[in-house]
């Protein structure tokens, strides 16, 4: 089952639970190793009175941009770069496993329209998949410092689905990323709107492949909007 094998832990709601977030690492990164890193970066203020957080962490396999060595990795990687292949059977694996965590909490009482997946880097296209392919009825979705291939099967899903309600995206990224250029993300989020889905996009300064505190409070703001804490 998924929710042993990605091995999740919680932050749970600081009031009555009535929503949940489930946030995605980035490569190399644990369940774990994020929610310290967002306690760090948001002076941890990442908390919320009605949702829990779930922070799964991605299976150890060989990971072919660090010369096959065995990482934490959502899906195999040649090069991070927008005109390289997606690693199909590892993004629908992995997918599945995370739409699990989804019935799981659907199963506790929490609806699907009161699910959220948002995630950093590698986790933040995981999450575009996800929410666009698997998971089409949540709430919304998040992707920090992410992008998709040029030839994603995420455009060619949207493009061809008679479904015309996805879940709406808020995107984000540092304008000094060096690892993950703000344009890719840029185009990723373009190629979207274009598709008909409703996204939001935003940058900031200074702001390297990383989280910061301006652009955690601007994402605790979007997600009360989205989820807020007494449903209508």
């Amino acid at each position: 089952m998924a929710v042993a094998r990605l091995r999740p832990i919680l932050t749970p709601a600081t009031g009555k639970h009535t929503a949940s977030l489930i946030f995605l690492h980035g490569s190399g990164d644990t369940g774990c190793g994020i929610k310290d890193w967002l306690n760090s970066a948001s002076l941890g203020q990442f908390s919320f009175p009605h949702i829990r957080i779930i922070y799964p962490t991605a299976p150890v396999r060989p990971y072919t941009r660090m010369g096959g060595f065995p990482t934490n990795v959502w899906f195999d990687r040649l090069e991070i770069d927008p005109s390289c292949d997606e690693d199909e059977d590892g993004i629908f694996d992995m997918c599945n496993a995370i739409k699990e965590l989804v019935d799981n909490e659907v199963k506790k009482g929490i609806a699907t329209q009161r699910i959220m997946i948002g995630g950093f880097s590698m986790g933040a296209a995981l999450t575009m998949h996800c929410g666009y392919r698997f998971c089409p009825e949540i709430a919304g979705m998040f992707a920090l410092s992410g992008f998709l291939s040029k030839n994603s099967s995420v455009f060619k899903v949207i493009k061809e689905s008679t479904n015309q309600l996805f879940p709406p995206l808020y995107q984000t990224h540092g304008e000094d990323d060096s690892l993950i250029n703000a344009e890719w993300a840029q185009d990723t989020n373009s190629k979207l709107k274009n598709l008909g889905v409703q996204t939001q996009f935003k940058t900031y300064e200074n702001l390297p492949h990383a989280m910061n505190l301006d652009e955690l409070q601007d994402l605790s703001d979007w997600i009360f909007k989205v989820l807020p804490e007494h449903s209508s």
